[in-house]
């Protein structure tokens, strides 16, 4: 495929860049604010909680069909993403509209979230086409930047609005719907070549070929599905592990939002953001597989260090692990599959990979809340730290694979 011109890489950027604004304020919803609110405002059985957090992976795990609805839909992908990020925008408005009623809380959210995880693989291959392969992840990663210090100042913002007065959640609610719909405008703005017409015979299951056809692929799928399970299930319990009484955390009654938010969103992002631009450059220049065992180290040592951490400092420590191991594994997860195929199979690729993750992403907060019943969150890191190590010794075989860093030849399609 062609390189994109300087124009076209310029309006990406320069959209995407604006659009890391809106889509900062949104990455709070899952990581603090739907739980604590959950927690906080209706008392919300662990069974509601489950369901909060299930939006956004069950988008993941509906999004292999996106590259069909994407034939039918038979407009520039831009626009397609554009309209689900409205629809993201809608779904927040039920909750806003109906602040007082649980169902309406879950539905908001969980279904807003849904559609930012359907839309993953359009935007991957977005960045497929409208970035150069020299400098994706840089370009990737500068987003990110701007993205990761949205949701810290938000972060910090709205925990401390909350801790004022815990009814301001309802403009909270407001506020995620007219991100969502800003996020939609900035991206109907995008440059974008690709349409549903090169698409017309896409079957709905079409893209899972490639787990057939691609023994590579197939393999790093499966570590991938070992160490999302790892990583997923305590990320589930980390605002859990903070304002459930259970677990013996105590802050003051004044303090709780803002410090759940400082924990679970602000020192993570910081560090996401310090992080992010070398963890572009090493995507480019690096090995995958290189970057990804450094990324799977960083994830289980956050996991431990958080959770076996005695005191708060060391929940400090290992939230900004966490930051670290986010600002690499951002740019790894979205791109990753540009190194392994060609530009006409990006979006059929990246559609396995989200519903595979969206799928992992279903089952652990159900993991999480029944196991945090019958074991203890000690048994649950070290398990979970041990899956992520399983997970690097499955993907170093590949270690000197060059497909790590340049494209496949053609595979056999029939």
């Amino acid at each position: 495929m062609d390189q994109p011109t300087e124009a076209v890489t310029r309006a990406t950027f320069r959209n995407e860049l604006l659009r890391s604004l809106p889509a900062g304020v949104l990455e709070t919803v899952t990581a603090t604010f739907a739980i604590l609110i959950a927690e906080k405002v209706f008392r919300a059985s662990p069974e509601a909680k489950e369901l909060a957090l299930m939006g956004g992976r069950g988008g993941l795990a509906a999004s292999f069909a996106v590259v069909w609805v994407l034939s039918k839909f038979r407009r520039p992908l831009n626009q397609l993403v554009a309209w689900l990020n409205h629809a993201a925008g809608c779904s927040f408005m039920v909750a806003a509209l109906m602040p007082e009623q649980l169902w309406a809380f879950v539905t908001g959210c969980s279904l807003g979230m849904f559609w930012f995880g359907f839309q993953t693989p359009l935007l991957t291959t977005i960045y497929r086409e409208n970035y150069p392969e020299a400098r994706r992840g840089q370009l990737y990663s500068l987003s990110a930047l701007t993205r990761s210090a949205s949701t810290i100042l938000f972060a910090w913002v709205a925990g401390r609005w909350l801790d004022a007065n815990l009814e301001n959640y309802r403009w909270l609610l407001w506020i995620f719907a007219a991100c969502s719909f800003l996020s939609g405008w900035l991206l109907w703005k995008i440059p974008c070549r690709h349409t549903g017409m090169g698409t017309e015979k896409a079957g709905l299951f079409r893209a899972f070929r490639w787990l057939r056809l691609d023994p590579v692929f197939r393999l790093f799928l499966i570590a991938y599905m070992i160490l999302g399970l790892g990583n997923l299930v305590m990320d589930a319990l980390r605002t859990e592990f903070l304002v459930n009484p259970a677990y013996g955390v105590k802050f003051k009654p004044s303090e709780v939002a803002f410090q759940v938010a400082m924990l679970t969103s602000v020192v993570p992002m910081v560090f996401k953001l310090l992080s992010a631009w070398p963890w572009g450059i090493l995507f480019d220049k690096v090995s995958f597989i290189a970057v990804r065992t450094l990324l799977n180290g960083l994830f289980a040592l956050s996991i431990l260090v958080y959770f076996l951490g005695p005191s708060y400092g060391w929940w400090w420590v290992g939230a900004a692990l966490l930051g670290l191991a986010f600002g690499g594994g951002n740019v790894v997860w979205n791109l990753w599959v540009t190194k392994l195929a060609s530009g006409d199979r990006v979006a059929d690729y990246m559609s396995v990979h989200t519903f595979l993750t969206g799928l992992r992403g279903l089952v652990a907060p159900v993991i999480a809340f029944r196991c945090a019943g019958l074991l203890s969150i000690e048994h649950m890191a070290w398990g979970c730290a041990g899956l992520i190590l399983l997970s690097t010794l499955l993907m170093l075989p590949e270690w000197r694979n060059t497909r790590a860093a340049q494209k496949p030849p053609p595979l056999e399609e029939t």
